[in-house]
């Protein structure tokens, strides 16, 4: 008898059907983001006296060290985009995880030139569990909630790792934050058993399929990846100085902060709670058009009130248009490969943010910055229609 075909259902009763994919999800999530979220107290730990548990580096060598393994993760997840659709699913989880455990166990006692070998490894297998759990996520009866569901409960635990790492680095200095990622990696990793089998592993004829990622669709979804976490990433990098630009001091704008990325959580619980009801470009469409308001707002009115108004818009748009950028990936490939690569293009974005950021202001100013924001914003839209209607067009041929 053949199935019925799936519908979208309530958030509790998609939880209920999908609870184990989310909790694996979740914790592959985990050990592939925690030390990007940490990454601020790391470098603090980096720069801190000797006396203190520090290394006593400068500010350039402490950020290109936390940086180096930042890069690392980001080019795994995107080479696991191969991985994830020749091994299991579990196995690469647990391979990524242990290789963690070893590395964060064998930092704890390093020093700085075994620092600048161990962190990149630790970095590779940071990027494949990222690739791991887009991939479980794809795979699902509705990538598009999942993806909602595991990006509100997995900011939820940033947050509480956010709340833990000062604690370790009092306690141990920068070798507190290796022993909060490693004891992270030991409880999160076992989680993988949890996978169902016809998650876990893709029948051989599937195995054998041309990989999707490298359609024409695909890449517009990746360049749509770069251009969106390009402005992200570049307006958020300089936060803290148009903060101080709009009146704010360092303690207010890190409250703010921190308050509008628990805020986040509420845009991905919103795209969880519409899934792809209305679609994936009216939804996408909303969230870019607001950030394009946002950024040019944030850098031409100096106002402490609009900074706060926009760092809350900002982020909480972020999290919601992501959601919507991994569901087309998963539409398009839904073996998990092009999630996989998508996240790491998410992540390279990011990465290369602050230099683009600091290009334009440096030269332009804050105002030409957020113009070129929109711009970046403007692009990534016009990619992601591109790929949604070629996409569609695909799927209309299957019929």
């Amino acid at each position: 008898m053949t199935p019925a075909p799936y519908t979208p259902s309530s958030v509790s009763s998609f939880v209920r059907q999908s609870w184990r994919l989310l909790v694996v999800a979740i914790a592959s999530g985990g050990i592939g983001i925690t030390m990007s979220v940490v990454s601020p107290y790391l470098v603090g730990a980096y720069i801190a006296n000797r006396s203190q548990g520090g290394l006593a580096l400068g500010e350039s060598t402490a950020g290109a060290l936390a940086s180096f393994e930042m890069v690392a993760t980001a080019l795994a997840a995107i080479i696991s985009a191969s991985l994830v659709t020749r091994f299991r699913l579990s196995c690469l989880l647990i391979g990524a995880g242990g290789a963690i455990i070893l590395v964060n166990a064998v930092s704890f006692y390093g020093d700085m030139s075994s620092l600048w070998f161990l962190r990149p490894i630790a970095g590779a297998a940071a990027g494949i569990a990222v690739g791991v759990a887009n991939a479980i996520i794809a795979r699902s009866i509705d990538p598009d909630r999942l993806y909602g569901l595991s990006s509100t409960l997995g900011t939820a635990m940033s947050a509480f790792a956010l709340l833990l790492t000062p604690y370790f680095t009092a306690w141990l200095g920068y070798s507190g934050v290796f022993l909060l990622l490693g004891v992270s990696a030991v409880m999160l990793t076992p989680i993988a058993l949890l996978l169902p089998t016809h998650v876990d592993l893709l029948p051989p004829q599937a195995k054998l399929a041309s990989p999707n990622f490298l359609s024409t669709s695909g890449l517009f979804v990746v360049a749509t990846a770069v251009l969106l976490n390009l402005g992200d990433g570049s307006l958020y990098s300089f936060s803290e100085l148009i903060g101080e630009r709009s009146g704010l001091d360092k303690t207010e704008i890190g409250e703010v902060l921190a308050i509008a990325g628990l805020f986040g959580v509420l845009g991905a619980l919103l795209a969880a709670t519409l899934g792809s009801r209305l679609g994936r470009l009216a939804p996408f469409a909303v969230a870019v058009t607001l950030k394009a308001v946002g950024s040019l707002v944030v850098t031409t009115m100096i106002s402490p009130s609009a900074f706060v108004a926009m760092q809350f818009l900002l982020t909480c748009t972020f999290y919601f248009s992501i959601v919507f950028l991994l569901g087309l990936s998963a539409s398009i490939d839904p073996r998990g490969g092009l999630p996989a690569m998508t996240g790491g293009f998410i992540l390279l974005g990011g990465s290369v943010g602050p230099v683009f950021g600091g290009a334009v202001v440096e030269h332009f100013g804050y105002p030409w910055f957020g113009i070129g924001v929109a711009l970046c914003l403007a692009a990534a839209f016009a990619c992601f229609v591109i790929a949604d209607r070629l996409n569609r067009a695909v799927l209309v041929e299957k019929i």
